[in-house]
């Protein structure tokens, strides 16, 4: 989370709810943001679609019936909580569900189409819109804008829109605009004005080996021009051409029609990667390679455009400082204590994880995550392979999950303003015993510490995503009864994601399918095996802790249920006593 200036605002207060739409979606979009904080893949929607097309793949037997029991759960809820598509539909919800265990798949086809036919996207994007404006407008509810705003960009990226043109279009305009100032909240509407859903004609070029004037014929069936000259004249032009080498050529690929210039670049380099790939299958010394930048043309408007690829999924997310990755790594490797089998099966888990990071191939990398959480959860034999992934996996995704939002927290405070920070934490009496995170959290959630929250909200004025977050923070984690209700939510978005890619994982397997939304299910399959592989790097380097993967699975299973028995069994708010307990599973 970052504060952008505002100097390309006239900024009061009438404007508060369009500047937090504003950070919000700045930070929905940024690549490193913590998934949490992040739009989801799917909305309701493309749920829908989701559940018709698994319906399909049921029916042409490649996937098991009881999928469709859990898709309709996960539908049932986005619609529960969904105001803009309660607003399009004209009858109770119910109605267009059957019993989730019922077999005839066809009558639940049917039902799915006619909601779909009530939430179509491009209606549904229309009354998101309008919804959105009123909301940003009256900024009476901000969870209003925040739900609106997360469900837009959902459905702006499942419509064909590129997450990389998002993110620089709204910089591009609320923030770096030389040709105009944001003095109302109407601007909101031009700001809406860019997602037309109008396809252009694209033209992506890039610079390869001269290993492809070998195939120069085979090249044109996929729309590719192999050529050693480009007749494209601007400065964007000039710098790519510059960086052609004399064993270089440059590939051309036509008719590349998309939303915008990122989605374009993505879909031809699909097709590049395609001819590359067959090449393989005769030739297997040399592989056909070319460079990373490539040169965008708006055949219509003329534009040219020069563009890098975009972050891999694989390389989203948070990372240690250097220096700090090689102490941890210097630690472990000293009382490391997993025995030969787990050690081994340990090993093979980070050989893949770093076999994902390694390969541009989104279809890949996911693979290569999912046999990793194959490899790494204990087999059980009486119960299916999701089941128990679902099982073994999720605990390792709740024992810590309170800790990482406020440790998020307490860095964007820290990035925020560190000076006013530690000026209102040292307010706080007896807390020295406590950890940055810890004062944090005991600064948010604690009723004796009211008066030190108020003077940091009042000090985070035009800071209001800050602000509000760490309003929403002191309400959702302020008692056990709280608590415990973001932990058994938590769960089920986990439990139906992990579903989620291994449905994909078995599409990709069985039918060369890749949902649009799968660079998504791979950030998130690549940042549960990071906690996954840094719970287990801690438990086998605690002393006389755990030596095996099977007692580490065990044991943070029993961290987990110890934690909500506690917040079952007891009705407590948080205090200076008790807040660690209850937000992180221990007294200090």
């Amino acid at each position: 989370m970052k504060f952008w200036s505002l100097r390309n605002w006239e900024y009061d207060d009438s404007l508060e709810g369009l500047l937090f739409f504003v950070q919000r979606v700045d930070e929905m979009l940024f690549d490193y943001t913590l998934d949490s904080y992040k739009a989801p893949a799917l909305n309701a929607p493309f749920l829908c679609i989701e559940a018709l097309k698994t319906i399909s793949d049921i029916e042409r037997g490649f996937i098991d019936q009881n999928n469709i029991v859990h898709i309709i759960a996960e539908l049932q809820w986005a619609l529960r909580n969904d105001k803009i598509a309660k607003a399009l539909i004209d009858t109770d919800i119910k109605y267009y569900f059957v019993e989730p265990t019922n077999k005839n798949t066809k009558l639940h086809k049917i039902k799915l189409e006619l909601l779909l036919k009530a939430i179509e996207p491009k209606k549904y994007l229309k009354k998101v819109e309008d919804y959105l404006f009123s909301a940003i407008k009256s900024c009476k509810r901000k969870t209003d804008i925040q739900m609106f705003a997360s469900t837009y960009i959902t459905t702006l990226r499942n419509l064909g829109y590129h997450n990389t043109f998002l993110y620089n279009k709204l910089h591009d305009f609320f923030y770096f605009n030389d040709t105009h100032k944001i003095s109302n909240v109407e601007d909101v509407s031009n700001y809406f004005k860019f997602f037309s859903l109008q396809e252009n004609d694209y033209e992506v070029i890039f610079i390869a080996s001269n290993l492809f004037i070998e195939i120069r014929s085979s090249c044109e069936v996929f729309h590719l021009i192999v050529s050693e000259k480009i007749d494209v004249t601007n400065d964007a032009a000039y710098n790519f051409i510059e960086k052609k080498t004399s064993v270089e050529v440059f590939i051309k690929v036509k008719g590349v029609k998309a939303l915008d210039i990122h989605s374009a670049r993505e879909e031809a380099g699909r097709r590049v990667e395609l001819v590359a790939n067959l090449y393989v299958i005769f030739h297997h010394k040399e592989k056909l390679t070319w460079q990373n930048e490539a040169l965008i043309i708006d055949v219509e408007k003329k534009e040219v455009f020069s563009t890098a690829p975009p972050i891999s999924p694989m390389k989203r997310g948070s990372d240690l400082r250097p220096e700090t990755a090689a102490a941890k790594l210097n630690k472990m490797l000293k009382s490391f204590s997993l025995h030969q089998d787990s050690f081994i099966k340990f090993d093979r888990v980070i050989d893949m994880h770093g076999l994902a990071i390694e390969n541009d191939v989104i279809e890949n990398q996911l693979l290569n995550l999912w046999t990793s959480f194959e490899t790494i959860i204990p087999r059980n034999p009486k119960t299916s392979t999701i089941k128990n992934i679902i099982h073994n996996l999720t605990p390792f995704l709740k024992v810590n999950y309170v800790f990482i939002i406020f440790d998020r927290l307490s860095r964007d405070l820290i990035y925020w303003d560190r000076h006013e920070l530690h000026q209102i934490i040292r307010q706080i009496p007896n807390s020295n015993s406590f950890n940055l995170t810890e004062k944090i959290a005991l600064l948010l959630v604690s009723k004796e510490t009211e008066n030190q929250r108020a003077d940091l909200f009042q000090k985070m004025h035009k800071f209001v995503l800050l602000r509000n977050r760490c309003h929403t923070i002191s309400e959702r984690f302020n008692s056990t009864k709280s608590v415990l209700s973001v932990l058994r939510q938590h769960e089920e978005k986990v439990s139906w994601q992990l579903r989620r890619i291994y449905r994909t994982r078995n599409m990709i397997v069985h039918t060369s399918y890749k949902p649009p939304y799968t660079n998504i299910l791979i950030e998130n399959a690549h940042s549960y095996l990071d906690l996954i592989v840094s719970n287990l790097l801690e438990l086998a380097s605690a002393k006389n802790l755990i030596d095996s993967i099977d007692q580490a699975v065990e044991l943070v299973k029993m961290k987990v249920k110890s934690h909500e028995d506690y917040l079952k069994a007891s009705a407590e708010l948080c205090d200076r006593n008790n807040f660690t307990k209850i937000l992180f599973g221990y007294f200090k």
